[in-house]
This record gives structure tokens, sequence and C-alpha cells, in this order.
């Protein structure tokens, strides 16, 4: 069993002007659930497949967490680097 879907990130998502900027120790979650739940918490695949944004050096991190048969979480924190837009795909399947 495979479920896929992309996640969009737009800078409305974090405050009402500007674009997003956190800290490590301050990341943004977001949740996924899947459309049918999986017999056990699947592997998750993430990658980025659109980006607008800048800064001094590109350092922004996304990751899946809190993984379960029925969801997922994706955790994504920004250091030095501003986004204006973000797409990750993801992936679940079976392991």
């Amino acid at each position: 069993m495979t479920c896929s879907g992309t996640l969009h990130v737009d800078s409305k998502d974090f405050k009402s002007e500007g674009s997003f900027r956190r800290e490590p120790d301050s990341p943004a979650v977001f949740h996924i659930t899947f459309s049918k739940p999986f017999p056990q918490p699947p592997s998750i695949l993430l990658s980025l497949t659109g980006f607008s944004g800048g800064g001094e050096a590109f350092r922004f991190r996304f990751e899946p967490i809190n993984i379960t048969e029925a969801g997922f979480d994706i955790q994504l924190s920004a250091r030095r680097s501003w986004i204006d837009s973000l797409d990750i795909s993801w992936l679940a399947m079976e392991g």
C-alpha cells in the first residue's frame, strides 16, 4: 500500500505579512492525514519540489515526525533564511 501528496506552505501559513523565519528551536509543524490508514506505521519519504525564498545561506530543514497508521507530521525549521513558499512532496509506503 502507498499514499502520496504534496504540502504547500506559504508565508500566510505563518503570519499575516512577510516571510517564514524561525529559529531551529521553534519549528512549524503541519499534519498529514492518510486517506486510508495503514496496517502499521509506514515509511515516509519527503522531497522538496518547489521553493521561493532567500537569505545568507539556504538553511531550512524538514522531516517526518509522529508517524502513525493514520498520518504523520512534517516539521519545518529555517535558520538565516526566509521562505515565501515551499512545496514538500511526500510518499508513505508499507515497510
